[in-house]
This record gives structure tokens, sequence and C-alpha cells, in this order.
């Protein structure tokens, strides 16, 4: 029976490093995915106090990337919304994070309840070196 259990455990042991070891891997491999420049995606998030709807606007080209080069995977999704880039040629999440905006804020007033209205907002996400599909999740 002790051998069984001694077998059994190393199989864990084996898998949780395995696993650990590409997690580590997917998430710090920024420059296989990205250049070192942004892209900004602006839109109208807009609704009322039981609604929302996306209005997409432009993209735009931005200099310089200034965020998270490791840890490109939110694991711990905070926030009402959520936004995760795929690559488009190989479905692989590349890049998520989690965030609140203004516009859920807003659902909470008074004029929510009568008024549709809209707020201009923006994701900056690293400019792709290939295709990819943007989700944005609430």
């Amino acid at each position: 029976m002790k051998t069984i259990y001694k077998v059994f455990l190393n199989i864990i042991i084996l898998t949780s490093i395995f696993l650990a070891n590409s997690n580590i891997y997917a998430q710090n491999n920024f420059d296989k995915w990205f250049k070192n420049n942004g892209l900004r995606i602006d839109y109208y998030h807009t609704g009322t106090s039981k609604t929302e709807q996306i209005l997409f606007k432009e993209l735009k080209f931005e200099k310089h990337w200034g965020g998270r080069k490791k840890n490109l995977i939110d694991k711990f999704e905070y926030g009402s919304y959520l936004v995760k880039v795929y690559d488009a040629k190989t479905k692989t999440l590349i890049y998520s994070y989690g965030f609140c905006s203004l516009f859920e804020e807003w659902q909470f007033t008074e004029e929510a309840k009568t008024l549709n209205r809209g707020f201009p907002e923006s994701l900056i996400i690293p400019f792709p070196k290939n295709n990819i599909k943007v989700e944005l999740l609430s």
C-alpha cells in the first residue's frame, strides 16, 4: 500500500511541477506575442441602470507600452469587466485584465433609471505582432 501511495504522490508532484513551469512560460512570453507599443481601443459605454451596450469608436497606435510585461494573464480578474485578448490563429489567451468603469458607477444613480447615457472609455493593451480577437466581458 505504501508503494502505491508513493507512486501516486510522485505523479502529483511531477504534474504540479510541469503545470507550474508551463504556466510561468505562458505568463512571461511578452516578446512572442507583442511589440513594445500600445494599442488603444476607444469606445462608448452606453445604457441605463438595467442595460448596457458597447459602441466601438476607433483603434489608436501608442508609441510606448507602459504596462506589465510579465503575468500577462490576470489570475484574479478583479472588477466588473474583463478584457481578454486571444491570438486569432491559435486561439491562445495572450493577455487579460479586470477593471471597473465610470459607467458602472453611474448605473447606480437616480438618473440612470430614466435616462440612456454614454461615456467614452478606452482600453490599452500591448500592440500585438499578429491578428488578435478582443473580448470585453461584463
